[in-house]
C-alpha cells in the first residue's frame, strides 16, 4: 500500500497552493507538504493534544470534595517563605523606627518606606492569589464545557494547562508579584503576563448562522448587490471582534466540523491578520453561497405533473450552467493535446474551496516508488501495474489510491468524469451525461466485474 502520508501531503499541498504552479516537480510538491505535516502542523497539533490530555487527566482525578482554591503544599511553601521574610523585614524596620524621635530624619523615612513597601507587597500577593484561584476555576470549567477556542496557539495552551493543573512552578517575586515558571521563555513570568486562552466567539458565530438562515430562507442565489452586502457584513463582523474573534472563526467548528480547515501555518502568525481575515471571509462566503443555492433549489414546490422534471431537479438543472460549460470545456481536452496534469488540475479545482482528490498516473507511480524505496526500473513499473493497473487518472482515498477506468482521448469519457465529480444530484448527473452529444441516457446499469468510474468516485471521495 502506498504511504498514506504521501497522499495526505498531496492533498494539503493542493489546499495551500491551489495549483498555482502545475509544472512544478511532483516530488518537490509532495515533499514540501510532508515536511509541513511532520513539522509545524504535526508539532502544533501534538502539543495541543498533550495540553488537552493534561487538563482532562487533572479533572478526572479530582474528587467531589477537592477545594480547587487551595494551593498545593509546594505552592504554599513558596508563599509562606515570602511572607515570613517580609514579616521579619517589617518587624526589624518597626523596631528601628520606634527608637527614632525625629520624624523628619532620612533614617525614619527609610524605615517608614520599608513598612509601607512590605504592607503593599502582602496586599498585592493576596489579590493576585485570589485572581489566580478564580481564574483556575473558570479555566477548568470552560475546558470541561468545551468553551476554549481551537484558535489558541499550542504554546498558550501548553503553558496555561501547566499553570492551572499545578505543573508549572509557582513563586513570589519582588513586590509580592505572583510568578510562574514559563518554559517557553525559560524564566519566571508575572502571572498577569502569562498566556491565558480565549473562548470561542459564539456571539459572532451566531450572527453568521443567522445570516446563513436568512439567505437560505430567501431562496435566491447569492449574487450581485446581495453578495456584496453579505461580504461587507462578514468583513465588519470579523474586524470588529479583533484577533481573538478572527482566530476563533477560522478554527472553531461553528458551521463546518473542524472549522474552515485553513492549513497554512503562516496565516495564523502575528502580523498576518489581513491575509487570515481574507481567508476567513472567503471561507464563510463559500458556506453562505452554498446555503443560498440550496435554499433556491428548495423554494419552489415540487411539480406533480408527469413527464417533466420535479421542481427541485428543474431548478438544479437551471442553475448549473457554469458547471455544464466546464464539463464541455473539459471534454475538449481530449483533442487538445492537454497533459494529464492539466486534466487532473482541472478536476481538482471544480470546487476551489474543496480541492479534489485526483492524481495522475505519474504522481501515483512516484509515490509507489518512494513508499517501497524502489528505483525507476522496468521491474518496478511492472510491479506498479500489477498492483494498481494502468489507468491514466487515479482517485485518492484516506488510505490508498484507485485507478479510474476511462479513455482520456475520448471526449465523452472526460465529460462524464467531470459531471460525476461535481456535487450535483444523481438525477441531475444522469440528465447531463445523457444529454452530451444528443445521446439518450441509458438508465440501466451494465454489469461488470470492474467498478465504474461513478462507483469509485462515490466510494473514495465521500
Amino acid at each position: 500500500m502506498i504511504n498514506r502520508d504521501l497522499i495526505r501531503g498531496e492533498k494539503i499541498r493542493r489546499k495551500t497552493q491551489r495549483f498555482s504552479d502545475p509544472g512544478a516537480s511532483v516530488v518537490q510538491g509532495m515533499q514540501s507538504s510532508i515536511n509541513l505535516i511532520s513539522g509545524d502542523i504535526a508539532k502544533r497539533d501534538a502539543k495541543k493534544n498533550m495540553a488537552n490530555q493534561r487538563i482532562a487527566t487533572y479533572i478526572d482525578q479530582l474528587s467531589s470534595d477537592v477545594d480547587l482554591t487551595e494551593l498545593t503544599a509546594e505552592q504554599q511553601s513558596s508563599v509562606t517563605e515570602f511572607l515570613v521574610n517580609g514579616r521579619n523585614e517589617y518587624a526589624e524596620a518597626a523596631n528601628a523606627l520606634s527608637k527614632i524621635d525625629d520624624y523628619s530624619s532620612p533614617l525614619y523615612m527609610e524605615y517608614k518606606g520599608t513598612l509601607d513597601r512590605v504592607n503593599r507587597s502582602f496586599k498585592s500577593l493576596a489579590g493576585q492569589i485570589d485572581n489566580y484561584k478564580n481564574d483556575k476555576i473558570s479555566y477548568l470549567k470552560d475546558y470541561d464545557e468545551s468553551l476554549l477556542s481551537s484558535g489558541n496557539t499550542a504554546r498558550d495552551m501548553d503553558e496555561s494547562s501547566k499553570m492551572y493543573t499545578n505543573e508549572a512552578q509557582l513563586g513570589v517575586g519582588a513586590g509580592g508579584q505572583l510568578v510562574f515558571w514559563n518554559e517557553d521563555n525559560a524564566k519566571y513570568t508575572n502571572y498577569g503576563e502569562m498566556p491565558k486562552p480565549f473562548l470561542k466567539d459564539f456571539t459572532s458565530a451566531d450572527s453568521i448562522i443567522q445570516m446563513n438562515q436568512s439567505l437560505y430562507t430567501a431562496g435566491q442565489a447569492l449574487t450581485g448587490a446581495t453578495e456584496t452586502l453579505t461580504r461587507q457584513k462578514l468583513q465588519n463582523l470579523v474586524s470588529k471582534g479583533g484577533r481573538d474573534t478572527l482566530l476563533s472563526l477560522a478554527s472553531d467548528d461553528f458551521i463546518l466540523e473542524g472549522g474552515l480547515g485553513l492549513q497554512d501555518p503562516s496565516l495564523f502568525e502575528v502580523g498576518n491578520d489581513d491575509a487570515l481575515r481574507a481567508a476567513v471571509v472567503d471561507g464563510y462566503m463559500n458556506v453562505l453561497s452554498e446555503s443560498a443555492k440550496a435554499g433556491q433549489l428548495e423554494k419552489k414546490p415540487k411539480s406533480g405533473s408527469g413527464g417533466g422534471f420535479s421542481g427541485a431537479l428543474r431548478d438544479e438543472i437551471s442553475v448549473s450552467g457554469p458547471l455544464i460549460q466546464g464539463a464541455y470545456d473539459f471534454s475538449k481536452m481530449a483533442s487538445s493535446n492537454s497533459s494529464l496534469k492539466d486534466m487532473v488540475n482541472t478536476l481538482n479545482t471544480i470546487d476551489p474551496s474543496n480541492p479534489g482528490d485526483y492524481l495522475t498516473k505519474d504522481d501515483v507511480y512516484l509515490m509507489f516508488l518512494e513508499s517501497y524505496e524502489m528505483d525507476d526500473e522496468p521491474e518496478s513499473l511492472a510491479a506498479f501495474k500489477r498492483n494498481y493497473g494502468d489507468s491514466d487518472i487515479f482517485v485518492a482515498s484516506g488510505d490508498d489510491v484507485v485507478g479510474i477506468p476511462l479513455d482520456t482521448s475520448d471526449p465523452k469519457d472526460l465529460h462524464k468524469l467531470y459531471i460525476q465529480s461535481t456535487k450535483l444530484s444523481n438525477k441531475a448527473k444522469s440528465h447531463f451525461i445523457g444529454k452530451y452529444g444528443n445521446v439518450e441516457s441509458d438508465s440501466k446499469t451494465v454489469s461488470s466485474k470492474k467498478p465504474t468510474a461513478e462507483e469509485l468516485i462515490q466510494k473514495y471521495r465521500n
